[in-house]
């Protein structure tokens, strides 16, 4: 009767490995598997960025296996754009042993819930106590499409009496790309177009210039909570172009500076991959333009503006 226990305990135990083989392998088969590199990794060691984003397929809270050769994580897609992804530890207190630059295996949690539920669940992953507060998508770049609108505060024209300085109405639409160094520092480039309608006081005259910018600038990003979404900066930016003002039959060119232009403002996200920005801005702008009869014109303006901004 004993021998009988043991020969059905035994089998009972070989049935259960070769059960378990099967299903692993099986899984294996049809469970999605991708070898990526680690683009970026926080100094915390708490967020991986990853160029897989949304026309690859990943969407937000999306879990896969994170392995290597020596550990795996369980880890959610927490920001994804549209060329690459964040992804933080499914614990909390997780974090990633892995470096920049490593090649990764990445495998859908189709076959990763079968390998933590044989290993024991969640509480079996590597972990540490991280006190550094993760910034969401630090590490990710953006464009940025801004549009300005606003008056001047003050303002000079060499041909112009002081006492009959233009009325002035300012629009500005800018495209900018940022590229983040860490959490709080932005590197700004990118293209300005300026659109001006002024009014001369007492003259029946009315002036439009235009200008294009090629700028550059840098933006402080206020991250100091975990996970926050909404956050607060202050930037400058600086652009030199061309100038055109149509100023009745005549029109006149030249060169343009902003010299500078600083804002401040905040960002609201409302969708994983689109956050609105609010800012208020106040610019200098210089230009000294030659018109047709060889008369040149300096001016010089302060304006105070509003911007809508949309980060993607």
């Amino acid at each position: 009767m004993q021998i009988k226990k043991l020969i059905s305990s035994k089998s009972l135990t070989w049935f259960s490995i070769l059960s378990f083989t099967i299903l692993n392998f099986s899984v294996k088969l049809w469970a999605k598997e991708e070898l990526q590199v680690i683009h970026e990794i926080s100094s915390s060691k708490k967020s991986i960025v990853i160029n897989r984003g949304a026309i690859h397929g990943i969407a937000e809270g999306q879990e896969f296996i994170v392995s290597n050769d020596f550990t795996s994580i369980l880890a959610i897609a927490s920001e994804v754009n549209r060329d690459q992804s964040l992804w933080v530890p499914a614990d909390e207190n997780g974090y990633f042993p892995f470096d920049k630059n490593e090649i990764i295996s990445m495998t859908s949690h189709s076959y990763g819930s079968v390998s933590l539920n044989f290993a024991g669940g969640k509480e079996n992953l590597l972990v540490e106590t991280i006190t550094e507060p993760y910034h969401p998508f630090q590490l990710i770049n953006y464009w940025h499409f801004k549009i300005g609108t606003g008056t001047a505060i003050n303002q000079s024209v060499s041909s112009v009496d002081p006492s009959n300085n233009p009325q002035k109405l300012s629009f500005d639409y800018a495209v900018m790309y940022g590229i983040k160094n860490g959490p709080h520092h932005e590197f700004l480039v990118g293209l300005r177009y300026d659109f001006d309608q002024a009014k001369l006081k007492n003259i029946e005259l009315k002036l439009e210039t235009t200008r294009m910018f090629v700028t550059a600038g840098y933006s402080y990003q206020f991250i100091n909570s975990e996970r926050e979404q909404n956050h607060p900066y202050i930037g400058i930016n600086f652009g030199i172009g061309k100038s055109t003002t149509k100023n009745g039959g005549e029109n006149g060119s030249g060169i343009a500076t902003l010299l500078p232009e600083i804002f401040i403002g905040k960002y609201f996200k409302i969708d994983p991959k689109l956050a609105i920005n609010l800012e208020l801005k106040i610019e200098s702008i210089n230009s000294i333009e030659k018109y047709s009869d060889s008369n040149k014109q300096q001016s010089h303006l302060t304006n105070l503006k509003a911007n809508l901004g949309f980060t993607f």
